[in-house]
């Protein structure tokens, strides 16, 4: 099947960054290094570079801890695919600006452990779905432990 179709690209991407945070306010700047062309033989799409940036505060109501950060996302170069005739081009407007809304909420359950939940919601997505990464509402829950 053809890429938009499918969840992901398969491939594993490079991400750094650097971040700075405040009694209330965090803010930070990434770079993400695209992974290997997709291993799909209908359009051998390359992703291109992004540049990453973000936002948020945080609070805390009694022992639950919350933030809500803006991250934007811009790719920095056109996916690349492969046409019927097995040329490799640019595939126009797949280096769009991406904003999304993050809003996070923790509940510690001891000095390591602590329940998660967090709710990703896109405010300025791409209208398409080329390479299969197109963002919808996101939800995760989960627990995590500190070392």
């Amino acid at each position: 099947l053809p890429q938009r179709y499918q969840l992901g690209l398969g491939g594993v991407d490079a991400l750094l960054g650097a971040r700075w945070e405040g009694a209330a306010w965090e803010a930070g700047i990434g770079y993400q290094k695209a992974g290997r062309r997709s291993g799909n033989s209908v359009d051998e799409l390359k992703r291109g570079d992004d540049l990453l940036l973000h936002l948020g505060t945080r609070s805390q109501l009694g022992s639950l801890q919350s933030r809500l950060k803006v991250v934007t996302i811009q790719r920095l170069r056109e996916t690349e695919g492969r046409a019927a005739d097995g040329t490799r081009h640019p595939l126009a407007g797949t280096d769009r600006w991406q904003v999304n809304l993050i809003g996070e909420l923790s509940l510690p359950v001891s000095e390591r452990w602590s329940w998660g939940s967090r709710l990703a919601l896109p405010l300025l997505k791409r209208p398409d779905n080329t390479d299969g990464l197109k963002r919808a509402l996101t939800v995760e829950l989960g627990a995590s432990f500190r070392f």
